[in-house]
């Protein structure tokens, strides 16, 4: 007998990355591209959004998956995604401003039973995204070893005869850590080594990477240790963050009921408050919440008329489910046009963000923006 798999195309995205991945100067779109290409995703339709990343980094010894980075990089920037019954991933605004209804149920003709309605308070009445400050750096030092040090040289490094400058016995090599005393290092460009040596001592490799060099250094001489008095290494231009930044949306003053969202991959004020503003929106629209039942089989995030006794509204599919004889059950979301307010002026804290390495988690778990998602993204 022959054994036939069917597996979904979301298996792909749930994988650990588990390689090493940098790129600096990428478009959102871009970097969306190539981490489904990556994850060995084809058939794909990606929005564009232009937005430019400083960078973006992932080690081989990471345990995030494709999907959360997907998901949180998508999100930061005002989308869901899905595979769709062809197996294709697709991508959908979670805060559209022109709404348009693509099915209509109604009572009487196609639904089964009653349609439930309920309405629930506003969940909450200030939004608050905190994001990524960044600055950059010219002509900066991001490395320097300042070992026995003296008031003329900024090290003492000493080398014995026809011998590798050893910072652990039998080492001939070793790696320079990148850091900055203004934030952790995001990216760095044009990377030198600043070095003064005795003429004896040869480079012998100096291989930068994203967030380190690979250096080694060899006294050529036979009879006589030489030293090495300077040694940094620079970039042309570094970006580096510097303090957490707030970016709030309220609708009721001293409100307690504050929603907070944490963004993974964004660093200007424009990307914050336009998240702010969708969340603030998604937050005042769904205070009308719906069930019914249909034979009619409807796409998850399609925006639907539903008629019932009062009049029609605009709802979202949110969530969806099938019974054995074709009957599906679907849980709606009432929706209007996103209109766009004025986001308060970022706050930022006094703290600078240490270097540090921060795996990326996954986004909040709101059930309209995160439309199918958990069932089949």
């Amino acid at each position: 007998k022959t054994k036939v798999e069917i597996v979904s195309p979301s298996y792909y995205l749930k994988e650990r990355i588990g390689k090493d991945l940098h790129y600096t100067n990428i478009s959102v779109t871009t970097l969306l591209t190539n981490l489904l290409t990556e994850a060995g995703v084809t058939n794909a339709t990606v929005p564009t959004i232009s937005t430019v990343l400083p960078a973006f980094t992932n080690t081989y010894d990471s345990d995030t998956t494709y999907h959360e980075i997907i998901y949180s990089l998508l999100f930061d920037y005002g989308y869901g995604f899905r595979f769709d019954e062809t197996g294709q991933f697709v991508c959908f605004e979670l805060f559209p401003t022109t709404i348009t209804s693509s099915h209509t149920f109604n009572k009487n003709t196609n639904t089964i039973e009653e349609i439930s309605q309920k309405v629930q308070e506003e969940t909450y009445y200030e939004t608050v995204v905190k994001w990524i400050g960044t600055k950059t750096l010219t002509d900066a030092t991001i490395f320097s070893d300042t070992s026995n040090a003296t008031t003329t040289s900024s090290c003492v490094l000493t080398i014995p005869p026809a011998s590798y400058l050893e910072l652990e016995e039998d080492e001939t090599e070793y790696y320079c850590e990148y850091e900055h005393p203004d934030g952790e290092i995001l990216s760095a460009t044009n990377i030198t080594l600043d070095i003064t040596k005795h003429a004896d001592i040869s480079v012998s490799k100096f291989e930068p990477s994203y967030s380190r060099a690979l250096l080694s250094l060899y006294n050529n001489n036979t009879v006589y240790s030489r030293d090495v008095t300077k040694l940094n290494i620079k970039a042309t231009t570094c970006v580096v963050k510097t303090a957490e930044r707030q970016t709030r949306v309220v609708k009721v003053d001293d409100t307690n009921k504050i929603y907070e969202y944490d963004a993974q991959f964004i660093y200007d004020k424009t990307s914050a408050s336009t998240l702010a503003n969708g969340l603030a929106w998604y937050f005042a629209n769904t205070d009308y919440v719906y069930q019914l039942q249909s034979y009619d089989d409807i796409a998850l995030n399609t925006i639907v008329t539903i008629e019932a006794a009062g009049g029609s509204i605009l709802a979202r599919v949110v969530e969806k489910s099938v019974t054995a004889d074709g009957l599906f059950a679907y849980y709606l979301e009432a929706v209007a046009n996103y209109i766009a307010v004025t986001a308060s002026t970022e706050v930022s804290k006094s703290q600078p963000i240490p270097p540090a390495v921060v795996p990326v988690d996954v986004g909040p778990t709101i059930a309209t923006v995160t439309a199918g998602l958990n069932a089949d993204g």
